[in-house]
């Protein structure tokens, strides 16, 4: 994570989820408040490669 942007990476159970977790985020979590670009992934995608991401 940098000060502008966050990688989530979660496990996705119903329709809708990702985008209820990136507001949760960005709500609930002081330390984003100032992140622009939030991106969710799925649980298979390796988030510190950035080719995967």
């Amino acid at each position: 994570c940098s000060y502008r942007m966050a990688i989530v990476q979660m496990k996705k159970s119903y329709p809708g989820h990702a985008k209820r977790v990136m507001f949760g985020v960005w709500s609930f979590l002081r330390q984003f408040m100032y992140t622009k670009f939030i991106v969710v992934v799925d649980e298979d995608v390796d988030i510190r490669d950035w080719k995967e991401v």
